[in-house]
């Protein structure tokens, strides 16, 4: 008997989960307002990397993934009109910076990767 309840309450366990997944193939469709526009066109993206990150978002120019990403942050510029700049700082300079420019109300970074 336990066995039987068992299985009916993983039969609902599941087509309950499976009720939850979105129909669309985009899975932010419904995070978006409808009529919100993003206008992109000349936005300079910033991503701060700390230099003692296991893996980094700022490219190392000659290595194998360095070139995938740099290849990657081309193909998002060119298809939304913009600019990725990347920089690579110590994880203390990026606390302090992160600090001053939400003190000032000022945009430090877009991204910010630390370890």
């Amino acid at each position: 008997m336990k066995k039987i309840l068992a299985f009916f309450l993983l039969i609902f366990i599941t087509f309950s989960a499976v009720g939850c997944v979105p129909s669309s193939d985009d899975p932010y469709e419904g995070l978006i307002p409808d009529g919100y526009t993003a206008d992109t066109v000349g936005y300079e993206y910033t991503v701060v990397c700390d230099t003692e990150a296991d893996s980094t978002l700022v490219p190392a120019y000659g290595t194998l993934i360095g070139d995938r990403l740099l290849a990657h942050y081309s193909q998002i510029e060119d298809k939304y009109s913009c600019v990725i700049s990347t920089e690579e700082m110590i994880g203390e300079k990026i606390s302090s910076k992160i600090l001053a420019s939400a003190a000032a109300d000022i945009k430090f970074a877009d991204l910010v990767q630390t370890d």
